[in-house]
């Protein structure tokens, strides 16, 4: 890219001071690199337009941008260790990520915008009431395309209105409106840390799927010890480097996925049936985790009450025939997840209205439902990877192992339900994964949690057959 020229285009340096609000040692720098950051592109772009010059800028295309790994939204909150901020950034630019950086009006007692933009080659965004700002990158669409969002030094103050939604400024307008994952490094008082509403806050966020990483034990700012400090650079860094932020490859892009969620219901006659507890909400998670990899994913699910997941084609379904005939309408597809928890049984004779209570026993006969993961793994049309959940209420590997080889899956999620469990209607699952090779056993984790890891499996599982073909 020749920066020079496009400086002589534009009118001068200071007509492109003045264009992107930079002062003097910003164009050295730009000229020094022989390259724009990336969000001053779109402003020369159209600075060129209007002079009638052709805006695409030579050197910059997209086979560029592509060697950027991912985007990461870097928000920056008031305190002492907000020095560390740029140093966090050169690390994550090594590592070829994109990093925007966000700052506080607390940050902005602590660290100046100009020094996080000239780490990060990004416009440091501050203001959410800047015309200038929101016509160059509004905050919805600064918050769509973060593919995650790094919060360091995270502060009390920053960490409560994020809990309570509060959305009186950029940053934290930007957390509520992202979908993508947020990681928070809190750095206080170690009395503020330890804080019964500070932790309260924790507990709640937590729940909601941010990540925490750290605070550390050790002197704090003000000379009293204990656990408040930043967490250490290498810590932050090498945890966003090791998570999902940058493991999902393309191979989850365009597949189809079928997935089942929820109970079925057989009735007894028009006013009675029956059911499980199930509540729908691991399959529902996991139909979100592979849609927002960018899976074509349909979602057949017995009656619950939650809302289905955005981008997802959802079949309502009652009965496990039901069931079983969408699901023989959906194949072909690459992926089937079978997470509802299915009756068993059926009434045999279907009673019409309503049984009277004459005698003081009745006798109902009930016949198998046919087995729809078993179905669909000897199907003719059987997917690449089946996937099953088995509910269990004792002996779960054990009785998963038994599955595994009479249902014929790839692989068997047992769980434990029952009264002891928290799984049925629960937010949180204990899992272990089954397969011909491995025997994995997970820990305790949110259902949310469960979703992201098995999508993460899956992922892995395709990588390796485009490789080995």
């Amino acid at each position: 890219m020749d920066v020079e020229k496009i400086i002589d285009l534009i009118g001068g340096h200071e007509k492109l001071q003045k264009l992107l609000k930079v002062n003097k040692s910003a164009i050295s720098n730009y000229k020094k690199r022989g390259r724009f950051p990336s969000y001053a592109l779109p402003i020369i772009n159209t600075e060129l337009k209007l002079k009638g010059i052709n805006s695409e800028l030579p050197g910059f295309t997209n086979s560029e941008k592509s060697k950027l790994n991912k985007t990461i939204i870097f928000i920056v909150c008031g305190g002492i260790s907000a020095y560390k901020a740029p140093e966090i950034i050169r690390r994550l630019k090594d590592l070829k990520y994109r990093v925007i950086p966000v700052i506080t009006s607390g940050g902005r007692k602590f660290i100046t915008p100009l020094t996080l933009s000239s780490v990060a080659e990004e416009k440091c965004y501050s203001e959410i009431f800047n015309l200038t700002d929101e016509a160059e990158m509004g905050h919805i669409k600064l918050s769509r395309g973060a593919d995650a969002i790094l919060i360091s030094p995270a502060s009390a103050n920053f960490i409560s209105k994020i809990t309570s939604g509060i959305c009186d400024e950029l940053a934290s307008t930007i957390v509520l409106a992202s979908k993508a994952p947020v990681y928070i490094c809190p750095a206080m008082n170690p009395a503020m840390w330890s804080n019964e509403a500070t932790q309260n806050n924790i507990n709640i966020l937590k729940k909601r799927m941010f990540k925490f990483i750290g605070p550390e034990e050790g002197v704090s700012a003000c000379g009293e010890f204990g656990v408040g400090r930043l967490a250490e650079v290498n810590t932050i860094v090498n945890v966003i480097k090791s998570t999902s932020v940058n493991s999902l490859s393309e191979e989850l892009k365009n597949l189809n996925i079928l997935i089942t969620a929820g109970p079925t219901v057989e009735p007894i006659d028009e006013v009675r049936y029956l059911s499980n507890w199930s509540s729908g909400k691991q399959g529902y998670s996991i139909a979100e985790e592979f849609a927002n990899s960018g899976a074509n994913v349909n979602l057949i699910s017995g009656p619950v009450k939650i809302d289905a997941p955005v981008n997802v084609n959802l079949h309502k379904v009652n009965t496990a025939k039901e069931m079983l005939d969408a699901c023989m309408t959906c194949l072909p597809v690459d992926i089937a997840i079978f997470v509802a928890a299915v009756s068993d049984w059926k009434v045999e004779n279907y009673f019409q209205g309503k049984m009277k209570k004459i005698n003081e026993k009745m006798n109902i006969r009930l016949i198998q439902n046919e087995d729809i993961l078993k179905t669909v793994a000897s199907h003719k049309k059987r997917p690449t990877l089946v996937v099953g959940f088995s509910a269990e209420t004792e002996n779960v590997e054990k009785n998963t192992r038994i599955k595994l080889k009479n249902k014929g899956c790839d692989w068997l999620l047992g769980n434990k339900v029952g009264h002891n469990s928290e799984t049925f209607g629960g937010d949180y699952n204990d899992v272990i994964l089954i397969s011909d090779k491995v025997s994995e056993k997970w820990p305790k984790m949110s259902k949310k949690e469960v979703a992201k890891k098995l999508v993460l499996k899956v992922n892995e599982y395709f990588k390796k057959i485009y490789v080995n073909n």
